[in-house]
């Protein structure tokens, strides 16, 4: 009898091992983590969920991460690919790359950030010395509200209308301009140069606006972090996507004043 405890006890240890070896390297399972820390991956099919599983971020296989409360979808990054990976990189970037490419990404921070957290207010916080990103932010709201609104062309020649719908608000672009003494079909380069200017424009992280001096009146669109910017003429004169050079003589970055 104790033979068979013993070679009992021995195939359940066994077992155990080679269980604990399929465990994901550099990766957090599915149901037991809120959190990510510097230089580990979120993989497709895992999720980070609130302290009291009310939220849940998921990665999803479709390529977009997700934040799931209880009455469903709350955000999203609105990415498509496959192979999709959430990476906190030891720049302080977040970064999603999937086999196509970066499907998303938050910009390199002064200061390094240490984890990215699925909290229980439904917020997803990337936290360093402050909070460096967060998915219940304005700049985000502003990001949503663009995708909300592909393929519209009535914001056409009225970038600065569309980014301060984006932003919930109206009129800050004219009393920039006032204040600034220009004329009133400059608001761009007048609010650029109210902002707090930084070079150089490719470096826009997401959320953050980006300038240019396309012509009298100049162009404004919103950064999404990836190279990429949304903006109300896009190509085929429509609030779209577009690579962040697609517009001529840019002038740099800003983050919105709301």
């Amino acid at each position: 009898m104790r033979k068979t405890f013993k070679r009992t006890g021995l195939a359940v240890a066994l077992v155990c091992a080679a269980l604990a070896a399929l465990q994901p390297t550099g990766a957090y399972a599915a149901d037991t983590r809120d959190s990510l820390g510097v230089d580990q991956t979120l993989g497709t099919g895992q999720s980070l969920w609130s302290a009291r599983h009310t939220y849940e971020a998921r990665m999803q296989s479709d390529g977009n991460l997700v934040v799931y409360g209880p009455g469903g979808a709350i955000w999203s990054s609105n990415t498509r690919g496959s192979g999709a990976r959430l990476v906190l990189q030891s720049d302080s970037n977040l970064v999603m790359y999937s086999n196509q490419g970066v499907l998303f990404s938050t910009g390199k921070a002064r200061t390094g950030s240490n984890r990215l957290v699925m909290q229980d207010d439904g917020n997803l916080v990337l936290y360093g010395s402050s909070t460096l990103w967060a998915s219940k932010s304005s700049s985000e709201a502003a990001i949503q509200w663009f995708y909300n609104h592909l393929g519209a062309t009535n914001y056409e020649h009225k970038c600065e209308l569309a980014v301060e719908h984006a932003f919930g608000t109206s009129g800050r672009y004219r009393t920039a301009a006032a204040a600034a003494g220009a004329a009133k079909d400059r608001r761009d380069h007048a609010n650029w140069n109210n902002r707090a200017q930084r070079t150089p424009y490719t470096d826009a992280p997401r959320g953050s606006l980006v300038f240019y001096n396309t012509s009298i009146d100049g162009h404004v669109a919103i950064s999404v972090g990836n190279g990429t910017v949304l903006s109300s003429s896009a190509p085929g004169a429509k609030i779209g996507t577009a690579p962040i050079g697609y517009f001529q003589r840019p002038y740099g970055w800003a983050w919105a004043p709301w």
